[in-house]
């Protein structure tokens, strides 16, 4: 299936930005400068946004339909990426939780959201 995520940027959901004080939901293709190095994640991983930080405390493998029925009352931050190149091979998602800023990176977003 066609979608409208562009190459090169992660994109939040309206009203779903991270760092505020509501869940956030980021979500980018799997390619390199975008979300693959989320296949690689781990329990314990550091998602650096600039303005705060979140560690990885859970990660799901699921369809994208399920992923958005997932969207609401979920995780303080959800980051989904495709699992391969079309939708049936599902999406990833990586949950995580906000921490004081200071630990080690992961993942660094700072400047990737639009």
């Amino acid at each position: 299936g066609e979608d409208n995520v562009p190459d090169g940027v992660a994109l939040y959901w309206p009203g779903m930005a991270p760092c505020q004080d509501s869940q956030a939901w980021v979500y980018a293709h799997a390619r390199a400068g975008m979300f693959l190095p989320l296949w690689g994640a781990v329990i314990g991983d550091t998602v650096d946004f600039g303005a705060c930080q979140y560690e990885v405390v859970a990660l799901r493998r699921t369809t994208a339909v399920e992923a958005t029925a997932l969207m609401t009352g979920g995780a303080p931050l959800t980051l989904q990426t495709s699992l391969g190149p079309n939708p049936s091979f599902g999406v990833l998602l990586v949950q995580g939780l906000r921490v004081p800023r200071g630990r080690g990176t992961f993942l660094n977003m700072e400047g990737v959201i639009e």
